[in-house]
């Protein structure tokens, strides 16, 4: 899914008890950084729900695929702050990217590779007098 390619979330407890995911980048990193997450931010909540549950956390967590935007509640460096992520921005780059790389590029898409000039002319080689 698109939310495993751009994140990886690792439950965190404490006390025996779930307090949230921790998150790191998946293979698409740029993606994840675009959302506004940082590497290690402790996830405490998804749209207002906690975290707190172990078997509704990765249900909530798999919810954001199909979301074009979430409000997030992180713990980054002891501080408490609230995230939006513009998960449809990014979807959409995640697919101009793999449509690039098949060869279709998607309107607008700003990362298309430069523009290539001609191949540089043959040189003809100088006969190597020196055998």
């Amino acid at each position: 899914s698109l939310i495993a390619d751009v994140m990886r979330p690792q439950p965190v407890f404490a006390n025996g008890k779930q307090t949230g995911y921790r998150v790191y980048p998946g293979r698409n990193r740029q993606a994840f950084l675009r959302l506004g997450l940082r590497p290690g931010d402790l996830v405490t909540a998804i749209n207002g729900t906690q975290l707190d549950d172990p078997d509704h956390g990765q249900q909530i967590f798999n919810t954001l695929a199909s979301s074009s935007e979430a409000r997030v509640t992180v713990q980054r460096n002891g501080q408490q702050q609230d995230v939006v992520l513009n998960l449809a921005q990014v979807t959409q780059e995640a697919e101009a990217l793999a449509g690039a790389s098949s060869g279709t590029a998607a309107p607008g898409d700003q990362a298309q590779p430069a523009p290539q000039g001609p191949p540089p002319a043959e040189q003809p080689r100088a006969p190597d007098n020196n055998l």
